[in-house]
C-alpha cells in the first residue's frame, strides 16, 4: 500500500500548470497528453499531423517546431515542454535515409 502523501503529489504535480507537448499526436504523445488532462494540466500540441488526431481539450498549434521564432511562440506562456518529436518512418526506411536518422539527435540535442 502506498502512502497517502504519495498518490495526492503525483496528481498535483501538474494540476494548474500550461504544458506544451511536441508532437502529441503521436502514439506516445497521445497518452502523455491523456496524463496531463487527468491531472488538471492545460495542454498546447504543437505539431504538423492533422488536427483530427488531437485531443478535443488541447489548444493546437500546427507549427514547423525547426524554426526558433515559431519555437519561441509554441513555448510562450507555458510552464514546461515535453518533447516528444521522433521519426516518423520504419526502421527500414530510416536506414534508407540515414540523414533524418542523424538531424534526429542534433536536433534533441540542442533544445
Amino acid at each position: 500500500m502506498k502512502p497517502k502523501f504519495i498518490d495526492s503529489r503525483k496528481n498535483s504535480l501538474f494540476q494548474n500548470t500550461n504544458v506544451l507537448v511536441t508532437e502529441g499526436t503521436g502514439l506516445i504523445g497521445r497518452s502523455v497528453v491523456d496524463m496531463f488532462f487527468e491531472r488538471g494540466t492545460n495542454v498546447r500540441i504543437a505539431s504538423l499531423n492533422d488536427p483530427l488526431r488531437v485531443h478535443p481539450r488541447a489548444e493546437f498549434l500546427k507549427v514547423n517546431l525547426m524554426k526558433f521564432e515559431c519555437c519561441l511562440d509554441a513555448c510562450q506562456g507555458m510552464d514546461y515542454v515535453f518533447h516528444l518529436i521522433g521519426i516518423k518512418r520504419s526502421p527500414a526506411m530510416t536506414a534508407k535515409n540515414m540523414q533524418v536518422s542523424l538531424s534526429l539527435p542534433c536536433s534533441l540535442i540542442s533544445t
